[in-house]
């Protein structure tokens, strides 16, 4: 099966197919469709990719390790380490989703070690004590017993009521492996002559009550930090100022609510990728603050790699330009299921919230799939 790729845009769903050009990169080299290696310098190969002058269909699926290069921490990154995949397609049609699968049931189960979790978040709260970051966003990456891969798939490619499908749903094959994101979270998104992002800070259970999440001290400053840090990274994109345009919205996934903001700036003529990325990726909200420090504390602190979870699939076409942050996202890889979840830390941050917030968000993006 060739490589492809479904995405929702605007409440339709569009097919990527008949992929004409893989390529694989790492950090000093790529390989190409037939298996060769080539060297290459990673930010000339952004400048090519070009925000508003495009007739091509790209998909480009970024591992969060990527951010490492953007922020002079390339020591971090192992050489096996495949940082992203960039996918050239020649065909791009609009797809009616509800007609290809039917609805399947299966079972799933994940381990966690709650003393573990809180080990690391004692980490944290140390360095946030220390005064060596004012955030850090605290995740694992999980291991799922799911009793049938095929049933996920099929449940996730089919439109039904229980499981809402997010902003950026997407589901990618690769030869290697396939994502099943549906994510919410807006890394960027072109409207006009604008950039768009809209980070996620704050969840709670719909149980609990909209209420609970209005009035979270908490919440409301972990959402005004990277606010705050967006907004400034967005003004390193353009000459303009950036703005924010809310300061604080809602909305609901499957048995959750969350909170977002969101920032424009207008942007120049010739701005290419590479210029949009060297500002916000990896994003604040999966990160932190300050978020050069913090992307070394986390890598010192989680005791799991992020590799796909919280990194980005990127589209430019010629309808539509944005990119995702792939929360809510799982990977099959090797007949395997991964799932990652995690949470922003603050000193006004609780051990014990935090870890049922992780278990929620596990159990949201599943149990809505099983039914």
């Amino acid at each position: 099966m060739q490589e492809t790729c479904i995405t929702k845009y605007k409440n339709q769903y569009f097919e990527f197919s008949n992929c004409i050009e893989r390529l694989v990169f790492y950090k000093d080299y790529y390989i190409d469709e037939d298996g060769h290696k080539h060297s290459y310098e990673l930010f000339e190969e952004l400048k090519k990719l070009k925000i508003f002058h495009r007739d091509k269909y790209i998909v480009i699926q970024f591992n969060y390790e990527l951010g490492f290069l953007f922020e002079d921490l390339e020591h971090l990154i192992s050489d096996e380490v495949r940082l992203f995949t960039l996918y050239h397609f020649d065909s791009f049609k609009e797809v009616d989703i509800s007609k290809i699968s039917p609805r399947s049931q299966f079972h799933f189960d994940y381990s966690i070690d709650e003393n573990s979790y809180k080990k690391s978040f004692e980490k944290v709260m140390d360095h946030l004590l220390n005064g060596d970051a004012y955030q850090i966003n605290l995740t694992h990456l999980f291991k799922m017993n799911i009793s049938s891969i095929t049933a996920l798939k099929e449940n996730f490619l089919s439109l039904r009521e229980e499981f809402k499908h997010g902003h950026f749903y997407h589901y990618l094959y690769d030869r290697d492996f396939e994502l099943l994101s549906n994510s919410p979270e807006c890394l960027f998104e072109l409207e006009g002559d604008s950039l768009v992002t809209r980070p996620i800070k704050g969840t709670v259970k719909q149980s609990e009550g909209l209420h609970k999440l209005q009035n979270s001290e908490k919440d409301i400053s972990e959402l005004n930090i990277i606010t705050d840090l967006l907004r400034n990274d967005l003004s390193r994109i353009s000459e303009s100022y950036s703005n924010v345009s809310k300061m604080r919205d809602y909305f609901t996934v499957p048995g959750l609510f969350q909170q977002y903001s969101e920032i424009k700036v207008r942007l120049e003529p010739e701005v290419d990728l590479y210029q949009v990325l060297r500002a916000i990726y990896p994003g604040g909200s999966i990160t932190g603050a300050p978020k050069r420090r913090v992307l070394s504390l986390i890598n010192d602190i989680e005791t799991t790699s992020r590799n796909f979870y919280t990194g980005s699939t990127i589209f430019i076409t010629p309808q539509f330009v944005r990119g995702s942050i792939n929360i809510r996202t799982a990977k099959i890889e090797d007949n395997e299921v991964y799932y990652g979840a995690g949470g922003g830390i603050t000193l006004l941050s609780d051990a014990n919230d935090e870890y049922h917030e992780l278990i929620s968000k596990i159990q949201s993006f599943f149990t809505s799939l099983s039914k």
